[in-house]
């Protein structure tokens, strides 16, 4: 089977981490008094989240789970069976795990299962522990009691996230301080972190933008968290190299969470409906990590894919400009089938063999196997599975990006804008010259008369542009806001939207202000030079991430300490005002080894480099971590992984939550009308579910193809 990923240039997965705390500090603890015993897992809506994106069903049939159950929903008692409860010490998973054991004359003679082995997802209230120490029947049937401390969902082997999708509009509403939603939501950031850095054995230096106000409490408040958390936590042991936390928020970088982009990965969850698992009773559930679309145009069947770091496709272009995409998947399917040549034959071979084999015993049977040996038949057969398994993987992701480039992306017209996104980011136009206001503001006012780009799109561009710009002014929002039909008097809220980025830093009038773009324009000059070999890609892929940026410079050592300083500033720190502890100042850009570097020729090769090999992978120097509170987006999260290859060291990737430019610009026009309703995010997460078009797709037959 074809080798399309290699996980040896990563030096640590979070997701490895989390998978091998789960099995090992609760399932196998679990089993260690009977490990040929089975046991059936209980878990609740937190900790479901939490398991499912470490573990897959297989892990857990591996460690001899027969069933995995939700705690909040009647369940068949199996009494001969002890249970593993993973679940949140929330007060109604504490009730109902206390109940499992209560007797209930009406609905069960006995307890629900023979023994309860519970494991907190996190530290246990006063008043959970006194509702567990106070219920006899549920004492009597315990079997062990821990607390695991993992509240983070681990994405994907660099990106985890604190599963707080709310997290922007907690932060950052108009009545924020008012209402204490954002003191409330930083608290809960700093219990949620702490239980990140105890599964990473990590104790970072903690730094922040000296700018923000929100970002030095949520630093200070943290550090302390870490300081009783080790105080009361004897076993606790953190790495002697200390890496650095780098917190940043969406005011960072308003521009990154509107851009258009034309990576694989990111593309996706802008332009692609998300599949929807219909749970009864009027409820859904938008699955985050699956995409559902048509794949024969005028049908309604619908098919569905689920992209994850199972699927070794996805890992090798997910981080890809679509141009890539567009251009290898299908001579990947040619090597795929030209590897599986013989496939048929050896397939027609083994059913003949098989057909033949009580007709005479002899070898002749007729050509059978058409010069294939039999002995090679037992390997064939069992390949074929792997054959299908594969050739279904490329055939989906085929039609699927074709689907989302074409269909979704082209036909909405977003070449152009994308275009027009890159040159207002970069202050660079396709041309790789300054963009002039002038030009900027007759390129958009074409876009804005567009009626193949749809409102949403074009307050996207709207946004950019007022972000990006010395100064958006009332002339400005008269001509391209309330002069375009389609964008200023439709109920895609543009006025809302604009308005709503000076909670974000971005005042659309008065006096003038730093271009947002300074900071981006020297890395977009530097990548023109070398731009010529993929033009066409560059020129929908020059604007990078402010968080790119940062961590590039703390690698050099060249982070300001002024301008980013320190909770409890290294010694560095005071010796030369600039550094990284990642750089560890700029004197000493890179730690020193007694070892020769095998390949480290000049110019070329170097750990990680082209003929590196798998040993000389290691990263060197101490752990980089950068935060986004109020969500990432998924161009943020590639540049991580970019930064991690280029300068082979350990970068991670966190935030409150993932973002979508869709959700940005929803919770954008939120912010000022105060709290989200239950309703209101309830149809937020359909909104973003939506169907392919307004047509009757209502009763659309929905096909899974198995992509795992």
């Amino acid at each position: 089977m074809l080798l399309l990923f290699d996980m040896a240039e990563d030096a640590v997965s979070i997701r490895e981490i989390v998978k091998k705390r789960l099995i090992e500090e609760m399932i196998l603890e679990a089993g260690k008094s009977d490990p040929a015993k089975y046991l059936t897992m209980v878990m609740d809506a937190e900790s479901t989240r939490i398991a499912t994106a470490a573990l897959k069903m297989y892990d857990l049939c591996e460690q001899r789970i027969t069933a995995v159950e939700n705690l909040l929903i009647e369940r068949a008692p199996f009494p001969e069976l002890d249970a593993i409860y993973f679940i949140s010490p929330s007060p109604e998973s504490v009730a109902k795990l206390i109940e499992d054991f209560t007797p209930m004359p009406k609905k069960r003679k006995g307890p629900q299962y023979g023994g309860a082995h519970v494991f907190f997802t996190s530290r246990a209230s006063d008043a959970a522990m006194a509702a567990v120490q106070g219920s006899p029947g549920l004492l009597h049937h315990l079997r062990s009691f821990k607390e695991v401390n993992i509240e983070f969902l681990a994405k994907e082997s660099c990106y985890f996230s604190l599963d707080m999708n709310n997290s922007f509009h907690d932060l950052f509403n108009v009545d924020a301080d008012a209402s204490g939603s954002q003191l409330r939501c930083i608290d809960a950031i700093v219990g949620k972190m702490v239980t990140v850095f105890a599964s990473l054995g990590e104790y970072p230096i903690i730094r922040y933008p000296a700018s923000s106000r929100m970002l030095r409490t949520l630093a200070n408040k943290l550090e302390q968290a870490m300081r009783d958390f080790m105080a009361g936590s004897a076993a606790f042991e953190f790495r002697s190299a200390r890496g650095t936390l780098l917190l940043l928020d969406r005011a960072t970088d308003p521009v990154a969470p509107l851009m258009h982009e034309c990576t694989y990965q990111a593309m996706v969850h802008d332009v692609m409906p998300r599949a929807v698992e219909d749970l009864g009773g009027g409820k859904k559930l938008v699955l985050e990590d699956s995409f559902r679309w048509a794949p024969d145009a005028g049908k309604k069947k619908m098919t569905t894919i689920m992209l994850d770091e199972s699927d070794d496709i996805w890992l090798r272009y997910r981080h890809s400009h679509m141009g890539v995409v567009m251009r290898e998947l299908p001579e990947l399917t040619k090597e795929f089938q030209k590897q599986y040549a013989d496939m048929d034959k050896f397939r027609a071979a083994a059913a003949s063999a098989d057909g033949g084999g009580g007709g005479g015993g002899g070898g002749g049977g007729g050509g059978a196997g058409e010069g294939v040996e039999l002995s090679d038949m037992g390997k064939v057969v069992k390949s074929l599975g792997d054959y299908q398994k594969q050739g279904n993987k490329l055939a989906a992701h085929v039609d699927f990006a074709m689907h989302a480039f074409t269909s979704r992306f082209m036909e909405r017209g977003l070449m152009d804008v994308c275009v027009l996104e890159q040159s207002l980011a970069t202050g660079i136009n396709e041309f790789r010259k300054v963009l002039k206001l002038a030009d900027a503001e007759a390129k958009l006012a074409a876009v804005l008369s567009s009626r193949a780009v749809g409102a949403e799109d074009k307050v996207r561009l709207l946004a950019i542009f007022a972000a990006s710009q010395e100064t958006f002014t009332q002339e400005h929002n008269s001509k391209f806001v309330q002069g375009q039909p389609g964008v200023g008097d439709t109920s895609a809220g543009a006025q809302d939207v604009l308005r709503n980025l000076r909670f974000l830093g971005v005042e659309l009038a008065g006096a003038a202000r730093p271009r947002l773009a300074g900071a981006a324009l020297k890395a977009a000059q530097a990548a023109h030079k070398a731009a010529d070999a993929l033009h066409n890609d560059a020129l929908h892929a020059r604007y990078e991430p402010m968080a790119k940026d940062f961590v590039d410079k703390m690698v050099a050592g060249d982070l300001p300490w002024d301008l980013f300083p320190a909770v409890v500033p290294p010694p560095e720190a005071a010796a030369g005002g600039m550094g990284g502890m990642g750089g560890m100042g700029a004197a000493r850009a890179q730690p020193m080894s007694l070892k020769p570097k095998r390949g480290a020729k000049a110019g070329k090769g170097g750990a990680g480099g082209a003929g590196a090999s798998k040993k000389e992978k290691k990263t060197e120097g101490p752990r980089i971590i950068v935060f986004m509170a109020g969500g990432v987006t998924y161009s943020e999260i590639r540049s991580c992984y970019q930064c991690r290859k280029a300068h082979n060291r350990d970068v991670l990737v966190g935030s409150t939550n993932p973002l979508t430019p869709a959700a940005f610009v929803r919770d954008l026009r939120a912010l000022s009308v105060g709290a989200l309703s239950a309703s209101g995010r309830q149809v937020a997460q359909q909104a973003a579910a939506a169907p392919l078009s307004p047509s009757a797709v209502a009763d659309a037959e929905d096909v899974v193809v198995d992509v795992m």
